[in-house]
């Protein structure tokens, strides 16, 4: 694989990613629990400092306007290509 179709399928795998086209087990926290793990009963949460909430509301509207990327199946690079070399 050369560098440039290297470079092409990870930015390709970027942008899937941040389109949600990978499987939730993929994205999500693990929430299986084993004998003798802590279990939270509550959370308080206390607002956030790092971020403004104007600043906050413009990120949600700009993700929100974001139109979804194709699906995995519609990517050519994505696509079986026959054994690998």
């Amino acid at each position: 694989m050369t560098w440039r179709k290297a470079s092409r399928a990870a930015t390709i795998a970027l942008f899937a990613t941040a389109a949600g086209v990978v499987p939730a087990s993929l994205r999500a926290q693990d929430t299986a629990c084993d004998r003798g793990d802590l279990e939270v009963f509550g959370l308080e949460f206390r607002g956030n400092r790092a971020v403004s909430d104007a600043d906050l509301a413009d990120i949600v509207a700009y993700l929100a306007s974001i139109k979804p990327g194709p699906k995995a199946s519609e990517i050519p690079l994505l696509q079986d290509q026959g054994e690998p070399r």
